[in-house]
């Protein structure tokens, strides 16, 4: 039985664009397929690099395929699936060079009120190079699989509210409709406040035996302080408001420093690790005071009652007369479960005290003001 060869016409001339400039990409030639059929269904489209081997249905390219020159012929053997008779054509494509793109420069704001937004103008960051090519369409986007695709563009890129964040710029070729796509990123820091968001930060006391007046201060324990869980910045630490609002002659924070008065003021400054103008300072005090001279108290003993289950409650305000006995310069004395607490002025315990363990150690914190 004979069948009749169904023909298609050469689709003629077409086009594809590169990923640069250099006329060599991969091009996906199923893509063709409904062009080269006509839309019609029941055919088999297979490529070829010449008329001889597309009639011999020998080596056949990849669908997948990476051409050598930007223009080509291509064979395509168009096969129709009940009779298995096919027909031989050609088309030519032509490899555009994708426009020209450059790398905007990046976008830091230093963010006022903190809340990690703020509004930006995207035009403004497009390239000179890009804005005096004529016949260039720029559009921003918020994933690379949209600026690919020109699909969900930015509609507001005057008044854009951004984070921090990374936005695509797709260039187009209003001629080719080539494009290249280049990545813009915003960083928005957030203006540092120190120690709290009123930008106080607790004196620091230096205590000592001998009263030369001369302490030894490590500034690099008032960081976390300072910056109250805040990452992404730094704190350094200066002499003169001056040296902190220039960022010049900085304290060696991680060395012993040792005061020149008593009390002495020391200026801090927080900045951004990734903008340095976007930064806040405050100060704090710095002083001496000299450990407090004190009675050493003497250990308490009570007879349990008759339940013997170990506790007592004990009346500890006659060791506050015990301890500051003849020694006026005495102001509080507190008393503390733990040698962290009493450090820390923290968790204090009322005079009337009931033990938790027998016995039990109690940590007496004594101040005398300095």
């Amino acid at each position: 039985v004979l069948f009749p060869i169904i023909e298609f016409e050469s689709v003629g001339n077409l086009t594809v664009c590169d990923e640069d400039q250099d006329g060599i990409t991969t091009i996906d030639l199923t893509q063709f397929n409904d062009l080269i059929t006509d839309g019609e269904n029941g055919f088999q489209v297979k490529y070829f690099l010449t008329e001889e081997d597309a009639l011999n249905n020998e080596n056949a390219v990849p669908n997948s395929f990476t051409n050598e020159s930007s223009t080509f012929t291509l064979y395509p053997r168009i096969r129709y699936n009940q009779t298995r008779c096919a027909s031989v054509n050609s088309f030519e494509i032509t490899v555009l060079p994708a426009p020209l793109g450059e790398t905007p420069e990046e976008i830091i704001i230093c963010d006022a009120d903190m809340d990690g937004f703020s509004i930006v103008n995207l035009f403004n960051s497009i390239p000179n190079s890009i804005l005096s090519t004529p016949d260039r369409n720029v559009t921003f986007y918020n994933t690379q699989e949209d600026a690919d695709t020109a699909a969900n563009a930015i509609s507001n890129t005057s008044n854009y509210n951004a984070q921090t964040e990374i936005v695509y710029m797709r260039v187009e070729n209003t001629n080719t409709g080539c494009h290249t796509t280049e990545e813009l990123s915003i960083i928005v820091n957030t203006l540092p406040y120190i120690g709290d968001l009123s930008n106080y930060v607790n004196e620091y006391n230096f205590c000592e035996d001998e009263t030369d007046g001369i302490g030894e201060f490590v500034f690099e324990l008032k960081d976390d302080e300072a910056l109250d869980g805040q990452t992404g910045k730094e704190v350094s630490y200066y002499l003169t408001q001056d040296d902190a609002d220039n960022k010049e002659n900085a304290i060696d924070k991680t060395s012993v420093y040792e005061n020149i008065s008593t009390p002495q003021q020391i200026y801090v400054r927080i900045d951004n690790i990734s903008d340095e103008s976007c930064y806040t300072t405050s100060s704090f005090t710095i002083e001496v005071g000299t450990n407090p001279l004190y009675n050493e108290p003497t250990d308490i003993f009570v007879c349990d009652d008759f339940s013997n289950d170990g506790s007592e409650t004990f009346d500890l305000s006659s060791k506050i007369n015990e301890v500051s006995q003849g020694i006026p310069d005495i102001q509080n004395v507190t008393f503390y479960a733990t040698e962290e607490d009493a450090r820390n002025s923290t968790n204090a315990l009322p005079t009337e005290f009931t033990n938790t363990v027998n016995p039990q150690e109690i940590y007496v914190q004594i101040d005398n003001g300095t």
